[in-house]
C-alpha cells in the first residue's frame, strides 16, 4: 500500500468518524451551545464591551436585577403548541430595569447569575439543557445590550427614546430566544423520512 493511499483512506476514516459524530443529536445540541457561548463573547467583545450606563445618578445593585431574573425565570408560563410545551419566562422587567440602569457587564453578570439561580433551584435538568439556557441567555442578553445601546440617548438622564430603546430590545431579545430554542429542537430531533420536525422546549 502507498503511503499517499493510506494516507486518503486514513483522511476518509477521520471525516467519516467526524461526521457520524456530529450526526448524534446530544452533540449537535452541545456544538450549537459552544457556538452560542463563543458568539456570546465576540460579540460583546466587539460591539457592547465598556458602553457604560445610560441613567446618571441612580444606583441600582446588579443583584437585585439578578435576582429578578431569578425570580422571571423560576415563575414561568407553559404553552403547549403540537403536543409539545413551551416555557416562557416574564422576564421583560428586569431587563429593562438592567438594560437602562447596569453597565453591560453587571447587567450581563445579573442576567448569568440570576438565570443559572433559577435553573438550578428549579426542576432538575441535564447538563446539556442547563447549558445550552444558560448560553441562550447570555448570547440573548448580548444582542438586547447592543440594540438598546445602538438607539438609546446619549443625554444626562432617561428620555422616551431610551425607554423604547430598551422595550425593542427586549422584544427583539424574546424572538431570538425562541428562534434559538426551535434551532435546537431542530437539532435535537431532526426530521427524518416519514417523521416532521417538532418543536421541543430548549
Amino acid at each position: 500500500m502507498s503511503v499517499p493511499r493510506a494516507w486518503e483512506r486514513s483522511l476518509a476514516g477521520a471525516t467519516l468518524g467526524v461526521r457520524r459524530l456530529v450526526s448524534v443529536p446530544a452533540l449537535r445540541v452541545w456544538f450549537f451551545t459552544a457556538s452560542l457561548a463563543i458568539g456570546a463573547i465576540v460579540v460583546y467583545a466587539l460591539l457592547a464591551r465598556g458602553a457604560g450606563t445610560v441613567s446618571k445618578g441612580i444606583d441600582v445593585p446588579w443583584w437585585l436585577v439578578a435576582a429578578g431574573f431569578a425570580l422571571a425565570e423560576m415563575k414561568v408560563i407553559e404553552v403547549h403548541f403540537l403536543r409539545e410545551a413551551h416555557s416562557f419566562s416574564l422576564n421583560e422587567v428586569p431587563a429593562v430595569i438592567g438594560l437602562c440602569f447596569l453597565t453591560p457587564e453587571t447587567y450581563l453578570l445579573a442576567v448569568i447569575v440570576g438565570s443559572a439561580a433559577a435553573l438550578v433551584v428549579g426542576p432538575r435538568q441535564s447538563p446539556l439543557k442547563l447549558a445550552f439556557n444558560l448560553a441562550n441567555f447570555a448570547f440573548v442578553a448580548v444582542v438586547m445590550l447592543v440594540i438598546f445601546h445602538r438607539f438609546a440617548s446619549a443625554g444626562p438622564t432617561l428620555g422616551p427614546a431610551d425607554w423604547l430603546a430598551a422595550v425593542a430590545a427586549t422584544l427583539v431579545g424574546a424572538t431570538r430566544a425562541v428562534r434559538i430554542a426551535g434551532v435546537a429542537t431542530a437539532a435535537a430531533h431532526p426530521a427524518g423520512p416519514g417523521r416532521t420536525g417538532q418543536a421541543s422546549g430548549a
